[in-house]
C-alpha cells in the first residue's frame, strides 16, 4: 500500500518567494513607470532596478503586461476603497473625481498608456477586461441601479447613460483631447448630465 503523500511533498520545487524581492520589484516597476512610462517598460530594466533575475520576475508575472496589470489593479483597489458612500449619487461623484485624481498624477499617463496598449494585445485586452472592466461595470450597474430606488438619480438613468455621458467625456478629455480634466469640470459633467435626464 503506498504511504500518503505529505503536504511538504506536493508543493512545487524551486527557491520560495521572497517579500523583500516582490517589493523591490513593485518599487521598481512604479519608479521606471513615471520615468519611462509603459512603452518605453522592459522587463530587463525592472530587474536591473530591483536587483533580480528576470527569472525571479516571470516565476510571478508571465509578462510585463501582467505585472503592470497588477500595480494598476493595486492602485485603483486603493481609491475604490475611499469612495463608499451611502448615497448612491455621492459615491458616483466620488468615483468620477477619483478618476480626475488617477488622470493628474503620475501614473494618469501610464494608465492611458494601457488601455490603449490592451487594443492590440488580445491577452491583456482579455485580462483588462475580466479583471478591471467587468467588476467596475458591475459595481456602478448596482450603484446607479440603487440611486434611482432612491429617487437620488433620474429615473431614466441607466448603467450604460453613466459610462456614455459621464465616464466617456472623462476618458475623451483624458486620451484624445488631452485638455485638462479637472474636479470642476467633473462637477460641471455632473450637473449637466442629471439636469438633461431629471
Amino acid at each position: 500500500m503506498n504511504s500518503p503523500i505529505s503536504p511538504a511533498a506536493m508543493r512545487r520545487p524551486g527557491r520560495p518567494r521572497s517579500p523583500e524581492s516582490h517589493q523591490a520589484i513593485i518599487d521598481a516597476t512604479f519608479s521606471l513607470l513615471e520615468e519611462r512610462g509603459f512603452l518605453k517598460l522592459t522587463i530587463e530594466a525592472i530587474a536591473y532596478r530591483a536587483r533580480v533575475s528576470k527569472a525571479t520576475i516571470y516565476r510571478r508575472w508571465p509578462n510585463k503586461s501582467a505585472l503592470i496589470l497588477d500595480l494598476l489593479l493595486d492602485t485603483v483597489d486603493n481609491i475604490d476603497r475611499k469612495c463608499a458612500d451611502p448615497s448612491p449619487r455621492a459615491e458616483l461623484r466620488n468615483r468620477l473625481l477619483a478618476l480626475v485624481e488617477i488622470a493628474n498624477s503620475a501614473y494618469g499617463r501610464n494608465f492611458t498608456e494601457i488601455i490603449a496598449a490592451s487594443h492590440g494585445d488580445p491577452e491583456l485586452g482579455e485580462q483588462f477586461v475580466e479583471r478591471f472592466l467587468a467588476p467596475r461595470q458591475e459595481k456602478l450597474s448596482g450603484l446607479v441601479k440603487r440611486g434611482v430606488e432612491l429617487g437620488e438619480l433620474p429615473p431614466n438613468f441607466t448603467p450604460e447613460m453613466t459610462l456614455d455621458l459621464l465616464y466617456g467625456p472623462i476618458f475623451y478629455r483624458m486620451m484624445v483631447s488631452r485638455q485638462p480634466v479637472t474636479a470642476q469640470y467633473v462637477e460641471q459633467l455632473i450637473n449637466a448630465t442629471m439636469g438633461a435626464c431629471g
